[in-house]
């Protein structure tokens, strides 16, 4: 009997559907207030996420707290994680992301901002993990500075403007660009390269989303359309956010996080775990990626 040969491209498929499953299954174990389950995911995710808020935040001990907010979050809201959209580890990134621009503000709030304190657009300041091969390198230099700007700073579009001197629209066209110019060029095969989302308003909207810049009307513009747009369409706005991810991977090195960490999840599951008539209406078909 003749063996079948399959082009790469079918393996690769078969390996991420596989692999997407099998995130899938261990969310439903956590869902089912599985704890065993719970710290399987820490220790298969706790380095990345680690990395990532100390390259953001900057401060051991901050990452340490965020570490855990993020599994605390994650347990809360394991019922919206759609694995036909996105894969378990951009997802958790995403987390990250999120949270950590959230102490960033409000560590900001009430201070002023103002050019001369961020530096410019035609000089890149951030420079943590540049070791490590940096996806944003390529890129023209204002459109690198802003995407730094948001994503390893929580800079929002209206703080990108006012201490830039740009107009949002401004922002948003360098935005879309770099992020557009990373997304044709990715040679990973779960980072598509499309050409653009069901529309051009909802493309430039989820490349700032991804970043975590969005705020104002255009964030609650973006809130409204995602829960009705296409499956398809979510899986083209999520693949932004897999861009975000390589942007991340490009800087932010994995860190092992200290044991007590986890000692403190092990002891802390029970109460973590979401009752799942909580989750009502939120299950692993949930047609928002978006947190």
């Amino acid at each position: 009997m003749p063996t079948t040969i399959y082009p790469p491209y079918f393996v690769i498929a078969s390996a991420e559907t596989m692999q997407r499953s099998a995130e899938g299954a261990l969310l439903q174990r956590v869902a089912k207030h599985d704890t065993d389950a719970v710290v399987e995911l820490y220790d298969l995710l706790s380095s990345q996420v680690y990395g990532l808020s100390i390259c953001i935040l900057g401060d051991q001990a901050a990452a340490e707290d965020l570490l855990q907010e993020v599994f605390l979050k994650v347990c809360e809201q394991v019922g919206t994680y759609n694995p036909e959209v996105s894969t378990l580890k951009v997802w958790l990134a995403r987390i990250t992301q999120k949270l950590a621009s959230e102490r960033l503000r409000s560590k900001r709030s009430g201070v002023e901002t103002r050019q001369d304190n961020v530096g410019s657009l035609e000089q890149s300041e951030v420079e943590r993990g540049s070791e490590s091969a940096d996806v944003l390198m390529a890129l023209p230099q204002e459109q690198r500075v802003l995407i730094e700007y948001a994503f390893f700073k929580g800079f929002t579009q209206s703080e990108l403007a006012e201490c830039f001197k740009r107009s949002i629209d401004e922002v948003h066209v360098g935005i879309w660009r770099g992020m557009s110019t990373l997304m044709k060029s990715a040679s990973e095969p779960d980072v598509p390269a499309i050409d653009m989302v069901r529309s051009h308003h909802l493309d430039m909207l989820a490349a700032l989303d991804a970043l975590g810049a969005l705020d104002g009307e255009d964030l609650g513009e973006f809130q409204r359309l995602m829960p009705n747009v296409t499956l398809e369409a979510q899986k083209d706005v999520a693949s932004y956010q897999q861009v975000a991810f390589r942007i991340a991977s490009g800087r932010a090195e994995r860190r092992m996080p200290p044991q007590a960490v986890r000692d403190w999840l092990t002891r802390s599951v029970p109460a973590l775990l979401v009752p799942e008539g909580n989750n009502k209406g939120e299950g692993a078909g949930s047609p928002n990626p978006c947190l």
